[in-house]
């Protein structure tokens, strides 16, 4: 299989001039639509004038990544047509080799041309069949009016049979689903069969997760249109004397909304190239993308009607349409259950979370690092680690060198500064495995990325060095007793003298004091306006004299430290760029650190996550496969997004949305993962490391202590929301 033949620009050339014709054909989805089957007749006649009903895997006309495009642009329209079955028919009739089916082939020319319209059904119900004909029951089938077949997939008898409705022996039964939706149980008896297809097991499959991606992304483009209207709403409509956008509810539940939205759409994309590409991994990411979008997308709906408040009750109002349509097609295709079972499945079959298909270069890196790990920490190694206090594990001198002598420490510097040009997707793919493997740390990426961008030479001669061979790890002395997420409030002072700088003030909450330099910010113009124009970023020893370090116990089991400055002299040098331009420098700091941050925390999420697939292949208990379902789908939404922001670093975007996006749903991913490990294991889970009877060496009650550390540092998950609603939304500070 070749797969699409489309490139991007084309996909989207498709979404654009498919919305306007739907926007032309069917009209802004306001008041329910009354389609008689002739306006349905008409309108699919013209959908199958576009191609749509010529989509297959292979086909010039598009592969499975248009199908999902074609079904979001149909979920935003509030439009019910169906492009799956034809999709289905056009896959099946191709590959199958089989004279029994020369009917399908007779009749799939008139499929493309409009004049058939079929729509999918799924029968887990035992049906009857004989040559001919068909007996049993369908129940709860969405057909668009002017549909004129069913194209059933019958699990029990591994077939796909077509049958057209229009026949005595076919009885329609309408009835209603979430107060809008309009259905039809098909009762069968001796109905005529136009033509069947066989299905071995992995069509059955592939049937089941491409029906699940269908719907997921019909939803998607529901909740899409929904979420849009519903922010542009928070930005026009006032209360209170200025824009409700202005309030932080309402700005934190739209950009939860936007973090579902993205992750989904992320997730189905890529499911869908790896289906054009012919890659059997794809059902795994559409299943998974299905399986968390249940969950996720009802929630972003009842966001939007939170948002819009009681005007979101009016029928004639748009947003109750796409509300049905959400809580729908979620609850089809066998709904979340089916979709976790099948996620599940193959993780346990698997015996972990399977890797993610990734280009071929970096396939290689990922193969290189875990034989570099496998060599170089050893099972001796990680437990002489392991041996030591927790808030000790994370150093290793020698094997920070050792990672350095490799040109790991300098992987996407360029060249110019002794880097190996490597993609930003190289350094995800080494901080998911070496923290996928327990590693401890070692360089330090954010300061590394300032100091090429702004330090001097003697800076970058000193420094880089450094921190290319390993040696160089720093600590960031940024947050105080007055200034944590804003830190344009802080107070330490750095006053010029003659021979450089005094530094005067306290720092608190820094975790690697131990790193033998630090980053200190600091204000050097008390006057400033706006005060973040007025602070200027200092680099330090931190064992120059006057600084004083007072470690401080967590409650994770590690430490960090108050750092005191007692008129600390610096030499001018020691500057970072040029005075009162730390906040740029900031700015492409966070930025480099939370495009691999999620990287991060998701690779010590798997290390765990692993354990308990490996636990629950030996028990089974049947609660811990919907458990594993449950987060390996979320935790490949993850993945998803953090490729999604190492991909924007790469662009030469900045990429602050995209991380930020990233770094929440990743770090409360971490949270809620270990919440519900603990829920589903019980007290003995609760031991802590040492109890004789602690599961796991006490590691995910830990892991669960340390997981806060990961949603409040590196900017909090508050903030992070204000900064999506801010940038990403462009809802109103004020």
């Amino acid at each position: 299989m070749t797969g699409s033949l489309l490139s991007d620009a084309d996909r989207e050339l498709l979404r654009g001039s498919f919305r306007r014709f739907l926007q032309a054909q069917w009209g802004v989805p306001r008041t329910p639509l009354a389609c008689t089957a002739a306006q349905g007749e008409s309108l699919m006649r013209e959908i199958a004038g576009l191609g749509l009903f010529d989509l297959g895997p292979g086909r010039d006309s598009g592969g499975a990544a248009e199908l999902f495009v074609a079904a979001e642009e149909l979920g935003r329209a509030a439009c019910a047509v169906d492009l799956t079955a034809s999709f289905l028919l056009n896959e099946l009739a191709d590959r199958s080799s089989n004279d029994s089916d020369e009917g399908a082939r007779g009749w799939l020319r008139s499929m493309r041309e409009g004049v058939v319209r079929p729509v999918l059904a799924a029968s887990e119900a035992a049906l009857q069949a004989d040559r001919d004909t068909l007996r049993g029951s369908v129940i709860g089938v969405e057909v668009f009016p002017g549909s004129t077949h069913v194209a059933i997939v019958a699990a029990s008898l591994r077939r796909l049979f077509v049958v057209p409705l229009a026949q005595p022996g076919v009885r329609l039964q309408a009835q209603s689903a979430m107060g809008g939706i309009e259905l039809q149980s098909i009762h069968l008896e001796a109905a005529a069969i136009d033509a069947w297809l066989a299905l071995d097991e992995p069509a059955m499959f592939d049937a089941a997760s491409l029906a699940r991606g269908s719907l997921c992304a019909r939803s998607l483009g529901a909740a899409r249109r929904a979420f849009e209207l519903a922010r542009q709403y928070a930005v026009d409509r006032r209360q209170f004397g200025k824009p409700i956008g202005a309030f932080q509810a309402v700005q934190h539940r739209l950009a939860n909304c936007h973090i579902a939205i993205e992750g989904i759409a992320e997730l189905l994309s890529f499911a869908a190239a790896l289906r054009d590409a012919d890659r059997s991994e794809w059902r795994f990411y559409a299943d998974s993308a299905f399986a968390h979008a249940s969950d996720a997308l009802p929630r972003c709906m009842l966001d939007v009607q939170h948002t819009f408040g009681a005007i979101g009750y009016a029928q004639e109002h748009e947003s109750p349409r796409h509300f049905r349509r959400v809580h729908w097609d979620m609850l089809s295709g066998g709904g979340r259950a089916a979709a976790c079972a099948a996620v599940a499945a193959h993780i346990l079959r698997a015996g972990g979370m399977p890797d993610r298909p990734l280009d071929p270069d970096a396939q290689a890196f990922r193969g290189e690092v875990r034989r570099w790990l496998a060599d170089h920490w050893t099972d001796a190694r990680q437990q002489a680690q392991a041996a030591r206090p927790f808030h000790l594990r994370d150093r290793d001198p020698q094997f920070a060198k050792c990672v350095g002598a490799e040109g790991w420490a300098s992987l996407t510097w360029p060249s110019r500064f002794g880097g190996m040009e490597r993609p930003v997707t190289h350094q995800l793919v080494l901080a998911e495995e070496m923290e996928r493997n327990g590693a401890p740390r070692f360089g330090a990426p954010i300061h590394a990325a300032a100091i090429m961008a702004f330090g001097s030479d003697a800076q970058q001669a000193e420094h880089l060095r450094r921190i290319a061979q390993g040696d160089g790890i720093y600590g960031i002395a940024y947050s105080e007793p007055d200034a944590g997420s804003d830190l344009a409030s802080l107070r330490t002072s750095a006053t010029r003298t003659d021979e450089g700088w005094v530094i005067r003030g306290q720092k608190i909450w820094m975790t690697t004091y131990w790193g033998g330099h630090m980053w200190v910010l600091a204000r050097t113009d008390a006057a400033a306006s706006p005060p973040h124009a007025g602070l200027s970023l200092f680099l330090m020893p931190t064992d120059t004299p006057g600084v004083s370090i007072v470690p401080a116990d967590t409650m994770y089991d590690g430490k960090f430290a108050n750092v005191f400055f007692d008129d600390v002299k610096l030499l001018p040098e020691a500057l970072l760029g040029e005075v009162n331009d730390a906040w740029r420098i900031l700015t492409l700091a966070l930025s480099v650190e939370r495009a691999v941050i999620g990287g991060g925390i998701l690779g010590r999420l798997l290390q765990s996550f692993d354990e308990l697939v490996r636990w629950a292949r030996q028990t089974g208990p049947e609660a811990a496969a919907g458990l594993i379902g449950a987060f390996g789908a979320r935790i490949a939404v993850g993945q998803a997004l953090a490729q999604r922001s190492a991909n924007a670093v790469d662009q030469a975007r900045a990429g602050l949305v995209e991380a930020a996006v990233c770094k929440v749903f990743c770090s409360e991913l971490m949270e809620d993962f270990f919440e519900a490990a603990l829920r589903l294991g019980g007290p003995a889970w609760a031991l802590s490391e040492g109890a004789s009877d602690a599961v796991f060496g006490g590691r995910f009650e830990q892991r669960l202590r340390h997981s806060l550390m990961h949603v409040i540092s590196g900017g909090t998950n508050d903030i992070q929301r204000n900064l999506i609603a801010y940038r990403g939304l462009g809802l109103p500070r004020h």
